[in-house]
């Protein structure tokens, strides 16, 4: 079948979607593609030609007209989608169509995603006509881009919302350590002033220095952690380690709301996959929360279990919060995760909000039971480090 080329670009001009044609020439040879080698693919790419295009492929491509597209094909493809272009190629010779997201070059020198559609005539005359069209996927790109970011902007706000709450409490922890620190120091001075100073006291005191030190450290470190805008880091995490952390900072709030807490840890070491910072403000949100429901509620028991398992049926990680408190109603359970919804009169409501996403992100799941006057349990899932 000989090609009117004439008839064959007004149909192209005439269609909506940008569209290149392209001349793979006769001498290249599918079977003859290098493999994993960007050079030498680049020179066989010398015989693939653009040599058409419409003028909605021409504004895409960021030139100013067809004469600077028509030429070789190669210049508009980055090594990094060369896998794609070679794809591409080898459909050619099964005559089959091809569809795959990649990035091109654009003339004017900026970067192009697209859905990357072609397909060859059959049978034509010349062969190794390809036609392809492109996509723009920009704006959708940098549309999840900006909802990542936003994301990543509100689970700061949370954290930062959180330390607001947390600062009496942080100062409590940091100066009993730091006074404790000075106490001792003191009376270690004391011991060795005397006539025949005293190691064993003095010892005793060197040592309890450098456990209050570490623990003000611990605490300061958890803060600036928690402070931070950054991207989240994946590792394992010791689940006992990390959830006793927490309930060290909110010491000092659970004494305040007048609440005790109890652990059901695992005896065994138990390791999530996950971002240590992000888990643990999961964990202290739902434990604050917990403390302030209870004490809003007028309970006469104020009681916050904290849990942790493996279920090793699913291979993740449990994290349980269970509070004595008045309990959640089921219309407020149904819309307790969505942002901005909140029962507190000072509340913002992306507490919750903000725990969800963090939680999904890991690839677990939070969710809540409650029954009225019978107190509320919020669970949630990370998977175990064990099956990564």
């Amino acid at each position: 079948m000989v090609i009117d080329e004439d008839l064959e670009h007004r149909v192209i001009d005439a269609m909506g979607l940008p569209i290149i044609e392209i001349d793979v020439g006769g001498s290249f040879h599918t079977g003859d593609l290098a493999a994993n080698d960007s050079l030498a693919f680049r020179r066989q790419l010398d015989a693939v030609r653009i040599i058409y295009a419409n003028r909605q492929a021409i504004m895409m491509m960021g030139a100013c007209s067809l004469t600077e597209l028509i030429g070789p094909y190669g210049r508009f493809w980055p090594d990094n989608s060369l896998d794609v272009l070679q794809a591409d190629l080898e459909a050619l010779s099964r005559g089959a169509v091809f569809k795959a997201e990649t990035i091109l070059k654009r003339a004017d020198g900026g970067l192009l995603s697209v859905i990357y559609s072609s397909w060859s005539v059959p049978h034509a005359t010349p062969p190794g006509r390809r036609f392809a069209s492109l996509t723009d996927i920009g704006d959708r790109a940098r549309s999840e881009e900006a909802i990542g970011r936003l994301q990543s902007d509100l689970a700061h706000v949370g954290r930062l919302s959180l330390m607001g709450e947390l600062v009496a409490s942080i100062a409590h922890e940091v100066s009993q350590p730091l006074l404790a620190v000075v106490a001792n120091a003191q009376a270690g001075l004391r011991w060795l002033n005397r006539p025949e100073p005293n190691l064993t006291e003095l010892k005793a005191a060197l040592e309890t220095i450098v456990t209050g030190g570490r623990r003000a450290t611990d605490v300061i470190t958890n803060l600036r952690a928690m402070s931070r805008n950054q991207p989240p880091t994946f590792a394992p995490i010791a689940t006992n380690h990390l959830i006793e952390e927490a309930i060290l900072l909110l010491r000092h709030e659970m004494e305040r709301h007048q609440s005790s807490i109890r652990l059901n840890l695992p005896q065994e070491p138990v390791f999530a996959m996950g971002d240590r910072t992000q888990i643990q403000q999961v964990i202290v949100n739902l434990v604050m929360n917990a403390a302030q429901a209870m004490s809003n509620g007028y309970c006469w028991r104020r009681t916050l279990s904290v849990r942790a398992f493996l279920d090793r049926m699913t291979n993740m990680v449990v994290f349980e919060v269970e509070d004595t408190g008045p309990g959640i109603s089921q219309p407020i359970q149904d819309q307790l995760f969505e942002s901005f919804f909140t029962t507190k009169t000072d509340g913002i409501g992306l507490g919750l909000g903000i725990c969800r996403s963090i939680v999904e992100a890991h690839g677990g799941e939070i969710k809540v039971r409650s029954r009225p006057s019978l107190g509320a349990t919020f669970s949630f899932t990370i998977p175990s480090a064990a099956g990564r």
